[in-house]
């Protein structure tokens, strides 16, 4: 039952400071590349092998309604929609199997609303080269993709009623040449389109003088200096057989 007290201690120290400073330095670098990422309009991520997230920055984590730090060692699937998760995740795979960066058009329906993204993907590689995960950066470019579709539907419906009118319809540059003309126009003067497009219009449609060109530049001219308005222009004009008719334009 007697009590041992201890004489003295004894200890080893090792310096640390070189590995301390070292960790220090990585989350330092680790901080400016998550405030980087932070401030950038783009959703910026990145998965493991196995689809959880590793990175996440606020854009998206906004957008999924959680946090960077929440995300982490998460799947998509917590986040978005099956389908989508699923989805994404391919291209993930693609990109994987691919060993280099790819670029997507992917869809997400998130918040109501159905949100086009233009995608580029890389695979992430370790110091010896071996892939360990995938990143993303995704730029929404819905508003982009409807207006581009607005204008194709708008261009069909201009398409359909050029080609379908008895009209003569042609459309020159500044300079005079013809870059588009209706089915009616070439079979009313003659020529197949290769034949007549790229063509200059004094010497093809209408007659090679020194007038008519000058006609012509008035035209434009005052075409450029009053483009709201309507202008009617009546010429003579000559087709591939010689006919020469008069036209209002």
């Amino acid at each position: 039952g007697t009590r041992v007290e201890p004489l003295r201690f004894m200890g080893v120290n090792f310096d640390i400071t070189g590995r301390r400073k070292a960790e220090e330095a990585v989350a330092a670098a680790h901080r400016q590349v998550q405030s980087i990422i932070d401030n950038a309009t783009a959703i910026i991520y990145a998965f493991d092998l196995e689809g959880r997230f590793v990175m996440a920055n606020a854009a998206i984590a906004e957008l999924l309604n959680s946090t960077p730090e929440q995300m982490i060692g998460k799947r998509r699937h917590e986040f978005m929609p099956k389908d989508d998760a699923d989805w994404h995740e391919e291209n993930d795979r693609q990109t994987i199997e691919a060993g280099r960066p790819l670029e997507f058009e992917e869809y997400s329906q998130l918040r109501d609303r159905s949100i086009t993204w233009f995608t580029t993907k890389f695979p992430l590689r370790d110091a010896q080269g071996r892939i360990y995960g995938v990143a993303g950066i995704s730029a929404d470019v819905s508003e982009r993709k409807q207006a581009q579709e607005m204008w194709r539907e708008s261009e069909e419906r201009y398409r359909g009623v050029v080609e379908n009118t008895t009209a003569i319809i042609l459309r020159l540059d500044p300079r005079g040449v013809i870059n588009c003309a209706n089915s009616r126009a070439l079979e009313f003067f003659g020529y197949a389109a290769d034949e007549l497009i790229g063509r200059h219009a004094v010497g093809s449609i209408v007659p090679a003088r020194e007038s008519t060109g000058r006609d012509l530049a008035a035209m434009v001219d005052q075409i450029a200096a009053y483009p709201d308005r309507f202008h009617s222009n009546a010429n003579e004009n000559i087709c591939r057989d010689g006919r020469r008719v008069w036209l209002e334009w």
